[in-house]
C-alpha cells in the first residue's frame, strides 16, 4: 500500500487492510506506463506473488498475450471496465477497471480490483456437468418409457408392503389400466385371490418367482418377480417385476397340446382297431391280424385278448394271420407267448390264415409251432372250436373230465 496512507490513522483504512487480507481480492494500482506501484491482496497468492513482488513491474509486459492484456491497455486509455477474465492456471476473476486521471482529465494510470472466483467457477462447472448428467438421465429414462410403454410388458415395482411404486408398459392398456394411474394402490389387495397374490407374497418373502399366469382370454403373461434388499443388508426394500405378453405362444402352445390330444385319441383308436377282438360264437373269440406284427402290438394284442377272454369268459380264441404276408423269427415267439399266455387262462388257441409265403418262412426258418394247433382258414378253425365246443360239452354231460380245461 502506498506508504502516504497510514492505516493507524483512519479505522476505516484498518477494516479494509483486514479485508484484503483476508478475502481472495487483488488491489492494484499502475502508473501511466502500466508499472505497478501498488499490489496488495491475499489473492496475490494464489499467482505466486506477495504484495512487494509486482511493484515495479510493468504489467503490460507480465500480461502480454493474455486476457488481462487488452483490458488493462484500454483502462491505462481512460476507459472504465469490468471483465470476467480467466488467467493460466486457469484462475477465474471478476475484475473492475478504473482509470486514474490529472486534473486536466486525462488519462494518468489506473486502479484494479479482481474477486477470485475460480472455485465458484468449479462449483458451477461441476454443477452444469451434474446438470449435464441428469439430463441425459431424464432423456435416457423417457426413451425407456417410451419403449417400455410402446412395448408388449410392463415394469413395476412395489415397496415392502405391496404398494406399487412404478407402473409402466404397453401391457396395461389391455388390463384396463394407464401408465402410472396404479401407483399408490397395493397391488395384494387389487390381486388378492390369483396366482399373481401368491407370487408376490413369495417374492416378498425373499423369493424371486417366475410364474406364467392367464388374464382373461386373450391375455396371457409371464411374469418374473425379483425382490430387492437393502445395500449391504438382507432386509427387503421391495420388489422389481416385469411381466411380458405371451399370449400369442400360449394360444399356439395350447392349440398345439389340443392337436396332441386329438392324435392320442387317434392314436388309441387305431390301436384298437389292429387289434379288433370279435365274438364270433358263444365263448368263441377272434382277433383278425392285418399287417405287421411287432413286440409293442403283441404286447397290445395280448393285453386285448386276454381281457376279453376273462370278460366274456372265452373257451376258444381263433388268430386269424389271413392278413400277414411277412413273419420273422420275433413274430412267430410273440404269436407263440400269446397262445401261451392264453393256455393259462383255460382257453385253447388256434392259428389260421398262414399264407404260403409265411409258411414257407416259417419252415426256412425252423420255427417250432408244434404246440399251436393250425387250421387253413378261419372257416376251417370256426368248425374245429365248434366240434370241440360240442364235443367237450357232451363229454361233460356224460359226466367225463373235459381234457384241456380246468
Amino acid at each position: 500500500m502506498n506508504q502516504a496512507i497510514d492505516a493507524r490513522i483512519d479505522p476505516r483504512m484498518q477494516l479494509f487492510m483486514r479485508l484484503l487480507e483476508s478475502a481472495p481480492l487483488l488491489l492494484w494500482e499502475l502508473d501511466k506506463q502500466g508499472c505497478f506501484t501498488m499490489a496488495e491482496g491475499k489473492g496475490l497468492a494464489a499467482l505466486g506473488a506477495t504484495p512487494d513482488s509486482w511493484v515495479g513491474r510493468n504489467a503490460l509486459d507480465d500480461w502480454r498475450g493474455t486476457e488481462a492484456e487488452e483490458p488493462l491497455r484500454r483502462a491505462l486509455a481512460g476507459e472504465e471496465q469490468r471483465r470476467n477474465l480467466t488467467l493460466p492456471g486457469p484462475r477465474h476473476y471478476d475484475v473492475w477497471y478504473l482509470p486514474i486521471k490529472d486534473q486536466a482529465g486525462e488519462p494518468n494510470g489506473m486502479f484494479g480490483l479482481a474477486l477470485d472466483v475460480t472455485a465458484e467457477r468449479e462449483r458451477e462447472a461441476q454443477l452444469r456437468e451434474r446438470l449435464e448428467l441428469v439430463e441425459a438421465q431424464r432423456a435416457t429414462i423417457d426413451m425407456f418409457r417410451l419403449a417400455v410403454n410402446s412395448a408388449p410388458v410392463t415394469l413395476w415395482m412395489l415397496d415392502p408392503d405391496g404398494k406399487v411404486l412404478l407402473s409402466e408398459g404397453g401391457v396395461l392398456g389391455k388390463l384396463g389400466l394407464k401408465p402410472g394411474e396404479s401407483v399408490g394402490l397395493n397391488a395384494l389387495e387389487m390381486y388378492r385371490g390369483s396366482p399373481m397374490e401368491e407370487s408376490i407374497r413369495q417374492t416378498l418373502a425373499g423369493q424371486q418367482t417366475n410364474t406364467g399366469m392367464e388374464f382373461g382370454p386373450d391375455l396371457y403373461l409371464d411374469t418374473w418377480c425379483v425382490p430387492l434388499r437393502e445395500e449391504g443388508t438382507d432386509r427387503m426394500s421391495g420388489i422389481l417385476g416385469l411381466s411380458i405378453d405371451s399370449t400369442e405362444r400360449a394360444k399356439s402352445e395350447r392349440a398345439l397340446r389340443e392337436k396332441f390330444e386329438v392324435i392320442e385319441r387317434q392314436a388309441a383308436t387305431i390301436r384298437a382297431l389292429a387289434t379288433p377282438i370279435i365274438r364270433i360264437w358263444d365263448e368263441i373269440l377272434c382277433l383278425p391280424v392285418i399287417g405287421t406284427v411287432d413286440s409293442q402290438r403283441t404286447a397290445e394284442m395280448m393285453n386285448a385278448l386276454l381281457q376279453a377272454i376273462t370278460r366274456e369268459q372265452a373257451r376258444f380264441a381263433i388268430v386269424d394271420l389271413t392278413g400277414v404276408d411277412v413273419v420273422d423269427t420275433s413274430t412267430a415267439d410273440h404269436l407263440i407267448r400269446l397262445f401261451k399266455a392264453a393256455r393259462i387262462l383255460g382257453v385253447e388257441g388256434v392259428l389260421c390264415g398262414i399264407q404260403p409265403a409265411v409258411a414257407q418262412t416259417v419252415v426256412a426258418l425252423g420255427m417250432d409251432l408244434g404246440e399251436v394247433r393250425t387250421s387253413r382258414t378261419l372257416h376251417d378253425a370256426l368248425r374245429w372250436c365248434l366240434g370241440r365246443r360240442s364235443s367237450d360239452k357232451a363229454q361233460a354231460s356224460s359226466g367225463a373230465a373235459v381234457p384241456g380245461v380246468g
